[in-house]
Formats: C-alpha cells, sequence, structure tokens
C-alpha cells in the first residue's frame, strides 16, 4: 500500500504539468519565500517547456522566475536569465503567433525589462539601469498596462533620486502618482507623495514639499485602526512636521506633533518614539520653549538603546 502511494505521489511530480500550473506553482512558492522547492518546479519547468517546443511559455515561466530571483535578492542569476529572455523573444518576433499569443510575449518582454532594471538598480548600476528602465516605460505603455507603468516611473524617479537628478526624479514620480491616484491606488499613493515632498524639500523648495506631503491626509482610508496603518499615519504626521518647521509654519508643526504622539502606543517600536519625540523637541526649540523640548529630547533618549535606526540616533545626538 505504501508503494501505491508513493508511486502516486511521484507521478504528479514527474507527470506532465501545463506551462501555467508551472508558473502558478512558481509564484506560489516565490510568495511564500519558498526558494527552495520554487527551484525544483523551475527545474522540472525547464525539463518539460523551452523555446523549441513552446517558445510563448517557456518565456513566460523563465521571465516569473526571475523575477522572484530578483525578490530574493539574487541579481546576477536573475540577470543572466532575463538578458537570455530578451533574447528569445528578439528572435521569436519575425514568427507569427496569434494575437493573444503576441500580447503575452509583449507582457514578458515588459516585466524582464523591468525586472532587468530593478536588479541593476539594486546593485547600484544606474545608468544601465535607466536605460532599461525607460525602454520598459515604453513596453507598458505599449501593452496598456497601467500598473505596471506605474511602477516603471516609480523605479525611474528612484534612480535619478539616486543619481542626484532631483528634477527629473520628481518628474517620473509625477507620472506614477497621476496613475495611481486614477487607479485610486492611495496607498501608493501616499508613499510617492512622500518621496515628492522629500525631494522638493532637499531643493529648498518649502511651499511646494508642504503642498504634496498634505496629500496623504485627503486620500480616502481604510482599516484606520489597523496597527499598520496607525504607525503609517503618525509617521506620516512627523514627516509633514519636519517640513512646516522647515518652511517655519511651527505652530502648524506642532499642532501635527501633538496629534502624532496621542497616537503613539505602547507597543509601538522604539526607532518610531525616539523619531517623533526628537523632532518634537525641536520644534519646541525652535519655539522658544527651551523646558518643554528638554522634555522630549530626554524622552527621546530613553528610547536610544532600544531603536537600531542609525541615522535617528545621530539626528538626536546632533541635536
Amino acid at each position: 500500500m505504501k508503494k501505491l502511494i508513493l508511486s502516486f505521489v511521484l507521478s504528479i511530480f514527474t507527470g506532465y504539468i501545463t506551462a501555467n500550473n508551472f508558473v502558478q506553482q512558481i509564484q506560489q512558492y516565490g510568495d511564500n519565500g519558498d526558494f527552495h522547492r520554487m527551484d525544483s518546479i523551475y527545474s522540472l519547468a525547464k525539463q518539460q517547456v523551452n523555446y523549441k517546443n513552446d517558445p510563448v511559455a517557456a518565456v513566460e515561466i523563465h521571465t516569473t522566475y526571475a523575477t522572484y530571483l530578483n525578490s530574493k535578492r539574487d541579481y546576477d542569476k536573475a540577470y543572466s536569465i532575463l538578458k537570455d529572455v530578451k533574447k528569445e523573444i528578439s528572435l521569436l518576433k519575425d514568427r507569427r503567433f496569434s494575437s493573444d499569443a503576441q500580447k503575452k510575449l509583449l507582457q514578458s518582454e515588459s516585466i524582464a525589462t523591468y525586472e532587468i532594471a530593478y536588479g541593476l538598480w539594486s546593485n547600484n548600476k544606474l545608468d544601465e539601469a535607466k536605460k532599461f528602465a525607460h525602454e520598459a516605460i515604453k513596453l507598458f505603455e505599449q501593452a496598456n498596462d497601467t500598473s505596471r507603468l506605474a511602477e516603471s516611473y516609480n523605479l525611474s524617479g528612484v534612480i535619478y533620486k539616486n543619481s542626484f537628478m532631483l528634477d527629473k526624479a520628481i518628474l517620473m514620480y509625477k507620472k506614477a502618482l497621476k496613475i495611481t491616484e486614477q487607479q485610486k491606488d492611495y496607498t501608493l499613493s501616499a508613499i510617492i507623495s512622500s518621496n515628492i515632498a522629500t525631494l522638493y524639500n532637499e531643493l529648498e523648495e518649502n511651499q511646494k514639499a508642504i503642498v504634496f506631503s498634505r496629500r496623504f491626509f485627503s486620500y480616502p482610508q481604510t482599516d484606520t485602526l489597523a496597527f499598520d496603518y496607525q504607525i503609517n499615519k503618525i509617521s506620516y504626521l512627523c514627516n509633514h512636521a519636519i517640513l512646516l518647521t522647515n518652511g517655519k509654519y511651527y505652530k502648524n508643526a506642532i499642532d501635527s506633533l501633538q496629534l502624532a504622539t496621542r497616537l503613539l502606543q505602547d507597543n509601538m517600536p522604539a526607532g518610531l518614539k525616539l523619531y517623533i519625540y526628537t523632532n518634537y523637541a525641536k520644534a519646541l526649540y525652535d519655539t522658544g520653549e527651551t523646558k518643554s523640548a528638554i522634555k522630549y529630547y530626554q524622552k527621546a533618549i530613553s528610547y536610544k538603546k532600544q531603536s537600531s535606526n542609525e541615522y535617528n540616533k545621530a539626528n538626536l545626538d546632533y541635536l
């Protein structure tokens, strides 16, 4: 009986599995972080599906696998696979495929190009990353894939930011923001708005920074009682207060920090408390409330040893 059961189980893994099944299983194991099983499925997929017997499916399988290699930070291996994918797709363009197959090829080519850009950016190869990010934008526009187009604009913005080309970074971020707001993806919109505000702050354009920072508070919110939402709201309130302080709107800054402080809970991260109390102290000091400022600096200091954020600790020491 045991042999029969074993034989049946083995037949599941060694028998023919459709290409779509392979993709789904790679995605499933990749999403769960079970990369060992993901590698096993990919090895099996390569034995059954290749560029000769089913080129469209092979392209999708390799692209999906490489995407998850980027997720596990195996950038070099992902890059090698994705470059081969791009090469194979260029060879396939002279062949006649159904409209559905052509769409799948374009989608795989777009994702592969984006993932190459992402991997290069992660390895700090910014000039190459910039080139592939722009190519991904064009491909996603051609595929009419607005969600991934927004991601590509956002990645391009990050690359320009890291290249210290802040004006171009803001332009890319704004294009991404326009799409995410149209799609009502307010979580991503809040992140992008915050990125734009930070860059305007670096350019010392305080009013523009404040306008984009304020956007977070105008977006419809769900799960407002959720723990993660509360932490994000406190962080955004503090970030907004910093921009208000830079613009010398001290009263508004203190109002934001008071609200952030009221929302703090005992079980929230020590680093968050250090961040809030440090900036609260600075805002109070800037308005001449020295005694109150000292009180909040002391509160911040009490959380210093518990925090692992070296930047926030260094900022506290400096102030």
